[in-house]
């Protein structure tokens, strides 16, 4: 599958620790980011501890709650900051780029999930159909098995013991 010829490519990074964020060339501590200077998404952070949210508030001042949860994102300038997930959701504003880039890196991140799946059960779909033909070999000799049995009996017989199963009232008078 081919992707579309305008689509951006969409870099997966997946951060897991304060350390792997600082490594980052571009990436300043408690540097501030707003809806005029966001640049791009940077990737996505599951941390163990709370780092400081950077999205800047209409009073000038950072956010500064804490969050386990959040982006990565590129401001214009070229460096890296932070955004808590909760802040980014609630605070960033839904008709901006960073919500559409939340987005598109979110259903990229699933698909990407999704195809590795795919490729770990590939190598078993020939053990699997084997197994489907042969099941279906057995149900197939079951059915005749009913059949037969079915044959020898009345028609009266075989419409009750539809009936039977179509109500789910299993239980036999005589």
């Amino acid at each position: 599958m081919t992707a579309a010829p305008n689509a951006q490519h969409i870099d997966i990074r997946n951060f897991n620790s304060i350390e792997e964020i600082r490594s980052l060339d571009n990436f300043r501590e408690n540097n501030p980011l707003s809806k005029t200077n966001y640049k791009r998404l940077l990737g996505e952070y599951h941390l163990q501890e709370e780092v400081c949210c950077c999205f800047l508030k209409d009073n000038g001042n950072l956010c500064g709650e804490g969050h386990i949860h959040g982006w990565v994102a590129e401001r214009s300038d070229g460096t890296a900051t932070l955004i808590g997930g909760d802040c980014a959701k609630n605070k960033f504003g839904a008709d901006s780029s960073f919500i559409a880039d939340t987005h598109r890196f979110l259903n990229e991140k699933h698909r990407r999930e999704r195809l590795a799946t795919m490729l770990e059960l590939l190598p078993l779909k020939d053990v699997r159909i084997a197994e489907l033909g042969r099941l279906r070999i057995i149900l197939i000799e079951l059915d005749k098995r009913i059949k037969s049995i079915t044959n020898d009996l009345g028609p009266l017989v075989q419409r009750r013991l539809h009936d039977m199963v179509r109500t789910r009232h299993l239980d036999v008078t005589i």
